[in-house]
């Protein structure tokens, strides 16, 4: 079994991708029912990363922020 980062899964779709319209292969009936379908999946794909990792750094700004006002209301 192979085990991938959802980081270098998605890195490669969109290496794949820009290969795919670089070359005379998109001009392929066959190849273009598969990349029109890879291609808006890979975009969510993408969002839905940029998301996980906005709400991890989120969080931990969070954490931040919780750990200096406990330290304000200790000195209270």
């Amino acid at each position: 079994m192979v085990t991938s980062r959802v980081t270098e899964v998605d890195g490669t779709t969109t290496q794949v991708i820009k290969g795919y319209d670089a070359t005379t292969l998109n001009t392929d009936p066959n190849m273009e029912l598969i990349f029109g379908e890879l291609k808006p999946l890979s975009s969510l794909f993408s969002a839905a990363i940029k998301r996980m990792k906005d709400k991890s750094e989120a969080k931990a700004f969070d954490e931040i922020r919780d750990r200096k006002l406990d330290g304000v209301y200790y000195l209270c």
